[in-house]
C-alpha cells in the first residue's frame, strides 16, 4: 500500500532525524567537556606557577633572614669573645694589682700604734717607688711612728681602693653586656628554629600541592585517554548503525517485494477460485499455499536476526514488519479456509 509506505519512510526519516539530533547533541556535549577541560588545564597551569613563584620568592626571603641572622649571630659572638677578653685581660690586670697592693693594705698602721713587720715595710717601700721616691731603711724606721708618715700610707692605700672601684662597676657592666648578648643570641636562635619550622611547613604545603597538581593532570590524561575511547567507541557505533540501517532498508525491500508478490498471488488465487476448478487446477493453489509459508518462514528468520540485533529496538519499523507479518499470516488462514 502507498500509504503504508509513505508512513513507513515518514518513520523512517523521523528516527534518522532523531538520531542525528541525539548524535549532534552528544558532539557538543563532547565538545564543551573539551573546552572545560582546556579551560581547567590553562587554569592548572596558572596556579603551578604562580606557587613556584611564590614558593622561589619566599625560600629567597627565608634564605636572605638566615643569612643576615647568621651574620649578627657571628657578630654577637665576636663581641661576645672580645668583651670575654676585656673582662680576662681587666681580671688578670686587678689580680697582679692586688697581688702588689694586697700586702701594703694588710700592713696598714692602726691608731693604736700598731707596729709594721718588715713585709709592710716592703711593700711600703714598693709604693714609694711606684711613686718616684725612695727612701732608706733608717729614713723608714724614723718615719713608722709619725703621723704624717701615716697619713701619707693611710692616703695611699685609700687611693689605691678608688682606683679600683671604677675597674669593678666596669666588671659589673660587661656582665650584664655579656648577659645581654647571650640572651640576644638565645633569641635569634629560636626565631632562626622557628623560620627553619616554617620553611619546612611551607615545603610540606607546596610538595601537598604539587601532589594535587600531579593528581589532576594525571586525571586529566586519563580523561583524554577516555575521550579518545569514547571516539573510538562512536565511530564504532556510527559504522555499526550504517551498517545495520543497510541490512534493515534491505530487509524492508525484501518484505515489500514479498507482500506485494504474495498479495499478487493471492488476488489471482482468489480469483482462481470463483471458477470451478478440477484437481490438476487444485494443484498450482497448493503450490502457493506451500510457497507463502515459505515466504512466512523467511520473514521470521529475518525477524528474529532484526530481534537479535543490538540496533533493532532503536528503529520503529518492527510495527510495520509485526503489521505485515500478521496481514500475511492472515491471508494465508484466509486460504485456508476457502480451501477447506
Amino acid at each position: 500500500c502507498p500509504s503504508r509506505r509513505e508512513k513507513g519512510q515518514a518513520k523512517e526519516s523521523r528516527v534518522k532525524r532523531t538520531e542525528k539530533e541525539e548524535c549532534r547533541r552528544k558532539d557538543q556535549e563532547i565538545n564543551r567537556l573539551e573546552k572545560k577541560i582546556e579551560d581547567k588545564d590553562v587554569v592548572m597551569a596558572d596556579c603551578l606557577r604562580e606557587l613556584k613563584e611564590q614558593h622561589k620568592t619566599r625560600v629567597t626571603e627565608l634564605e636572605e633572614r638566615i643569612a643576615d641572622m647568621k651574620r649578627r649571630i657571628m657578630k654577637l659572638e665576636s663581641e661576645n669573645n672580645v668583651q670575654k677578653l676585656k673582662l680576662e685581660t681587666s681580671m688578670e690586670r686587678e689580680s697582679s694589682v692586688d697581688s702588689d697592693y694586697g700586702r701594703s693594705s694588710s700592713g696598714r698602721l692602726s691608731n693604736s700604734g700598731r707596729q709594721y713587720s718588715l713585709m709592710s715595710l716592703n711593700s711600703f717601700t714598693s709604693v714609694r717607688t711606684l711613686n718616684n721616691r725612695r727612701m732608706t731603711d733608717s729614713d723608714m724606721s724614723s718615719s713608722l711612728y709619725s703621723p704624717r708618715r701615716r697619713g701619707d700610707s693611710q692616703y695611699d692605700v685609700s687611693s689605691c681602693g678608688l682606683t679600683r672601684a671604677p675597674s669593678t662597676s666596669s666588671i659589673i657592666e660587661k656582665d650584664r653586656r655579656i648577659s645581654d648578648l647571650e640572651r640576644q643570641l638565645s633569641q635569634l636562635s629560636r626565631s632562626l628554629l622557628q623560620n627553619e619550622s616554617c620553611l619546612a611547613s611551607f615545603e610540606s604545603s607546596l610538595k601537598r600541592a604539587a601532589e594535587k597538581i600531579a593528581a589532576c593532570q594525571h586525571e586529566n590524561a586519563l580523561r583524554t585517554a577516555r575521550r579518545g575511547t569514547d571516539d573510538q567507541e562512536r565511530e564504532r557505533l556510527r559504522d555499526e548503525l550504517a551498517r545495520v540501517q543497510v541490512e534493515l532498508d534491505r530487509a524492508v525491500t525484501t518484505i515489500r517485494q514479498l507482500e506485494g508478490s504474495v498479495q499478487t498471488q493471492g488476488k489471482k488465487a482468489m480469483n482462481d477460485l470463483e471458477k470451478p476448478f478440477t484437481l490438476n487446477e487444485f494443484l498450482p493453489i497448493q503450490w502457493l499455499v506451500k510457497k507463502g509459508y515459505a515466504l512466512l518462514k523467511i520473514l521470521h528468520t529475518v525477524s528474529t536476526e532484526l530481534v537479535c540485533s543490538n540496533f533493532y529496538s532503536q528503529f520503529a519499523e518492527q510495527d510495520e514488519t509485526n503489521s505485515a507479518l500478521n496481514t500475511i499470516e492472515n491471508k494465508l488462514e484466509k486460504m485456508d479456509l476457502k480451501e477447506h
